[in-house]
């Protein structure tokens, strides 16, 4: 319930649809497209795994992000 509403604001701020973000954090965090519900998923690794897998998989995220104007 804390996470959602400023991943979906950041969403709208870099020009993403929800759900293709949403995806893409999903791959990031668990390394497939289909797992259980994102932030069930984020639960359950922990705040400090799921920060380290992100920072891992920034390549990937800043790939779907679009250039700035």
């Amino acid at each position: 319930d804390v996470i959602e509403p400023p991943l979906r604001a950041l969403a709208e701020e870099v020009g993403l649809k929800v759900g293709v973000m949403f995806t893409v954090l999903r791959i990031g965090v668990t390394g497939k497209e289909i797992t259980p519900p994102l932030f069930e998923s984020f639960e359950a690794l922990g705040k400090e795994k799921v920060i380290a897998r992100l920072k891992e998989s920034l390549p990937l995220v800043e790939a779907y992000v679009p250039p700035a104007a």
